[in-house]
Parts: C-alpha cells; sequence; structure tokens
C-alpha cells in the first residue's frame, strides 16, 4: 500500500507484547520504506508521584533505509531498562544499577527482588515517561488495552490484548535519492564525528548470515522447542 499510495497506517489489537518492536521497522527499511512504530505492554513502569506501575515499558521503533548500508534503526522501550533484566538479576540474586526502579514504597532500590515486586523507572525522567505515553495513546488508538488495565504476560492465562501502531512512508514520493543521501550523511556523522550509528551490525553477521553451533548443542535446542510447544499446546 505505502508502494501504491506513498504512505501506510498499520494498526493492530488484542495482541500479546511483541518482544522486539524493531524486528518489524527492520524489514520495511530493508524493503526501502521509512517507518515509526509504537506499542503498548502491561502497567510496569512508575510515571508519577505514587510510584505505582501505570505505564508498560512501551517501546518505540523508527527505522529507514540507508542504500547499499544496513537500515537506520532504533528500537527501544521507554523505560530505563527491560523487565526481563530486573527479573533475570532477581533470579541471580544480582543487584541492579540505581536508577533501574523502585521498591513496592515508591523508594529508590538497587534489590532486584525488591524491583520486581515494585516499578520500572522511565528513561530520563519526565521525558521517557512522555515517550511512553504517546506509544500508550498510539496502542490505544489501534484499540489496545490501556497498560494499567492489560493483564500480566507473565501470570494467568488472559491475553495482555495490547496495541500496535505503525506508519510507513515511501521516500521515492518526497524525495528522489534519499536512501542514498541518508546513507552518505550518516557516515559522515561517524567518520567525521563519531556519532555510534543505531542499528549499524558487524558486516560478518549481515553478509555472512550463517552461525556456526555445535551438532549436538542444535539436537537438544531441537528437542527443548518441540518439549516447549507441546506445553504450550496442552496449556491452551
Amino acid at each position: 500500500m505505502a508502494g501504491n499510495l506513498g504512505c501506510a497506517v498499520f494498526m493492530q489489537h488484542n495482541s500479546y507484547t511483541c518482544g522486539e518492536l524493531g524486528f518489524f521497522t527492520d524489514r520495511l527499511a530493508e524493503a526501502g520504506l521509512v517507518c515509526f512504530a509504537a506499542a503498548n505492554s502491561p502497567a510496569l513502569m512508575a510515571a508519577g508521584s505514587s510510584g505505582r506501575p501505570v505505564l508498560g515499558t512501551n517501546p518505540l521503533s523508527f527505522a529507514a533505509p540507508t542504500g547499499a548500508h544496513q537500515p537506520f534503526l532504533i528500537d527501544q522501550a521507554s523505560s530505563q531498562t527491560a523487565f526481563v533484566a530486573v527479573r533475570e538479576a532477581a533470579a541471580a540474586g544480582n543487584d541492579i544499577p540505581a536508577g533501574w526502579a523502585i521498591d513496592c514504597r515508591g523508594e529508590p532500590t538497587t534489590d532486584a527482588r525488591a524491583a520486581v515486586d515494585g516499578s520500572l523507572l522511565p528513561y530520563g525522567g519526565h521525558k521517557g515517561a512522555n515517550m511512553a505515553l504517546v506509544a500508550e495513546v498510539l496502542a490505544g488508538l489501534a484499540g489496545g488495552l490501556w497498560s494499567v488495565d492489560a493483564p500480566s504476560f507473565t501470570a494467568g492465562e488472559a491475553n495482555p490484548g495490547i496495541g500496535m501502531t505503525l506508519f510507513v512512508v515511501d521516500p521515492s514520493f518526497a524525495a528522489a535519492g534519499f536512501p542514498e543521501r541518508l546513507g552518505t550523511h550518516l557516515d559522515r556523522l561517524a567518520e567525521d564525528y563519531n556519532v555510534r550509528i543505531p542499528g549499524r551490525r558487524p558486516r560478518a553477521s549481515s553478509e555472512e548470515g550463517v552461525v556456526e553451533i555445535d551438532e549436538d548443542l542444535f539436537a537438544r535446542l531441537q528437542v527443548a522447542a518441540r518439549e516447549n510447544i507441546s506445553r504450550k499446546l496442552g496449556q491452551a
């Protein structure tokens, strides 16, 4: 549709948390499109003086084609860190950095177990919370539940029912040669100004596309995947 009309909008609701939001925008940028996506999740992050979780980690992703280069890609949560990082630290008995989360009383904490029972914090204070609210509005526009109304994705059987909105633009409708211009500009920023360009992966991973692993490990991964699928089907 974007190729025919110059732009397109995709909206999805009643869905599970998407995991890597950049997976979608990266694929579209590889196809020569500029895109922006936002989604929400069940409430895990505080955004006010109450200290209670009111917003999800609510990711935002932006991607654009850069000609012969890999796409320019930003994919980040609105929280200071991902909830899974806190949960893994709690399981391992490790502390977390200050500024990641607060406990159930709304007090800053480095205790990962207390953070799991508390709330994540937005990056950059109220600025990160603002970005989470932007994602929340766009997810709600798609018909998704607000984060405070979405069931947990770690317990129970109810679908979180959250939403995602994605905007796509074909740059050829606006400016000829845009991907190449962007690629050249990003090269200049990286080489002359030492700017880190989001989305650029090691050349070997993009050109080779192959990862060598031990045959025994591969067999065990296949068994584990089948067992996981069977377990999920048994719970359905």
